[in-house]
């Protein structure tokens, strides 16, 4: 993947989701 702004949304984006799935009841 190219070193970028797009980079760090991808990055940020995975955190997110991966939080968002370990957000457990």
């Amino acid at each position: 993947m190219p070193m970028g702004p797009w980079g760090h949304w991808i990055t940020f984006l995975l955190a997110t989701e991966t939080e968002a799935s370990q957000q457990l009841p």
